[in-house]
This record gives structure tokens, C-alpha cells and sequence, in this order.
């Protein structure tokens, strides 16, 4: 009998609450009574991370050409569909593209898509931070249709390349040409009303919201939880040279930290969709 689809992707264009999602569900569908470590989210796996084919298949996948590696992954998490007795949630990077080589989100094994989106001018301030660049610099990157992170040396880093895109294209691949259901979450509206946005996105994948889970989950993922986690343990998803990778967790610092020119810059490049998801 064919099994219906069970794999939820939670995906988002970097530093823009991926992150922070994926702790709130891990606290909330496999926590316990103290927070999850959050250098322990195997419950929710990173689909670029190389740690997850290497662990799976047995191999060194720094050995890997980038075609092989597509394949391998695009095999394991149709395996883990295959041997999911429930849902299962799988964070993601990349943008939705119809190409065959890159596209891992196949229909029969998908059962829906959480897609995060926030404001571009916050998010130009949190990558460079992420990266360790300059927000001129990473302002060009979210233009260009081209960029893509995780671009190795002789060999793959801890994760496999992803196609971003620019910020735009990566938003509208997901939002108009991703032919399945998208449940849409603003951060800002996270950030606002945690409560009511994270029980939504509980019901969308088909949970029950319980309100003393749902507390204490929203707790346990509270930006100051996770940076008293991240200074005590450090966070291994975190760039080598970046200082820290839960900053700040607010929306609005792009107000006091981006230059006049680079708000025009970065408004410029992303009108259109920008006014679509209502940031201007």
C-alpha cells in the first residue's frame, strides 16, 4: 500500500527564523521537562547537513561530487519517509526549483511546507553578522540570483552547497511556484504573538495544540534561553567566524544598524516582493 506523505519542510532563507522554529518544535513534539539541547536536533534534521548522510550510509561525503551527493539525499529522505511511523519535520535552506537534479521535495513524500519569511533589511544585518562580512557585501548577495552558501574548497564543509537565489526568488519559488500547500509565517508576527503563531503552525502539521506544552515549549525557545544556551555550550551550526549566532532575536535593528544607502539598496532590489509580504 502507498504510504501517504509524512515529511513537513521548514524552510526559510537564512536568518530568518528557521532556527528558531525548529527548537519551538523540537521543545514542543520531543522536549521534556528542560529544554533541548540545541546542539541536539537530530529529531529535526538540517537537510544539507553532510552529518546526516555520513551517519546514514556510512561514507565520507566530503568525498562526494555535489551530483552524487543530490542523489544520496534525495534517496535518504525518501527513506526516512518511508520508515516514519508520524510526521516528520526536516529544516531547509534552499530555494524551490523545478530542476531535477536539485529538487529533493518530491511530491509523494510530501506531506506540506512551512515557509518563514522576514523583512530583507533585517535579515541583510543578522547574515552579515552570521557570515562575518560586510552588510555591503551581503547586500549584493541577497541580489544576486546566483549565490549560493556552503561553496567548498577541495572538499564539502559540514554542509552540502544550497541554491539560494536572490532574496526575492527565493521568497516567490516558495510562495507562487511551489505547487503544494505553504503555510506562511511572518518573524515579525512570530515575534509579536508567539502564542497564536506557533499554534497555527501546530494545527498545520496536523497537531493538536496543548496549552501547557505550548507555554513551556515558547519558553524553553526564548531567544534568551537559546543565547544562555549557545554562551554555555556554543552552537555548532554557528560560522566559525561569526561572534554568536542567536544576536539579538528583534525585528527593527536594521533602523539604527543599515546606512541610508543600503536601506535604498536593499528596497530597490526587493520592491515588489517586499511590498507583497508587506514590509513596505
Amino acid at each position: 500500500m502507498k504510504k501517504n506523505p509524512s515529511i513537513f519542510w521548514l524552510v526559510s532563507y537564512p536568518k530568518s527564523g528557521n532556527t528558531w522554529c525548529r527548537v519551538f518544535l523540537s521543545n514542543y513534539l520531543y522536549g521534556g521537562d528542560a529544554p533541548v539541547s540545541i546542539n541536539s536536533l537530530k529529531d529535526i534534521p538540517f537537510a544539507s547537513g553532510r552529518g546526516l548522510v555520513d551517519l546514514y550510509y556510512g561514507v565520507n561525503s566530503s568525498e562526494m561530487t555535489e551530483e552524487e551527493a543530490w542523489d544520496f539525499r534525495r534517496e535518504l529522505f525518501r527513506i526516512i519517509h518511508e520508515n516514519s511511523e508520524d510526521i516528520k519535520i526536516i529544516k531547509a535552506h534552499e530555494a524551490y526549483t523545478r530542476n531535477a537534479l536539485t529538487n529533493f521535495f518530491a511530491d509523494e513524500i510530501t506531506a506540506g511546507v512551512v515557509y518563514v519569511v522576514r523583512n530583507p533589511l533585517d535579515v541583510a544585518v543578522s547574515l552579515a553578522n552570521h557570515m562575518n562580512e560586510p552588510v555591503d557585501h551581503i547586500v549584493d548577495y541577497m541580489a544576486d540570483e546566483g549565490f549560493r552558501m556552503s561553496i567548498p574548497g577541495e572538499k564539502w564543509k559540514s554542509q552540502f552547497p544550497q541554491s539560494l537565489l536572490s532574496w526575492s526568488s527565493h521568497v516567490k519559488s516558495w510562495t507562487e511556484e511551489y505547487p503544494g500547500t505553504v503555510h506562511l509565517i511572518r518573524y515579525e508576527d512570530l515575534s509579536r504573538n508567539p502564542e497564536r503563531e506557533f499554534s497555527r503552525l501546530l494545527t498545520y502539521l496536523n497537531q493538536v495544540p496543548d496549552e501547557n506544552r505550548l507555554e513551556r515549549a515558547i519558553q524553553f525557545s526564548s531567544f534568551s534561553s537559546l543565547q544562555a544556551q549557545e554562551a554555555r555550550e556554543g552552537f555548532c551550526e554557528k560560522f566559525p567566524d561569526s561572534k554568536v549566532f542567536f544576536r539579538e532575536g528583534k525585528s527593527g535593528s536594521w533602523q539604527r544598524l543599515l546606512s541610508p544607502d543600503q536601506v535604498t539598496r536593499v528596497r530597490e532590489n526587493h520592491e515588489m516582493m517586499m511590498k507583497k509580504m508587506e514590509y513596505i
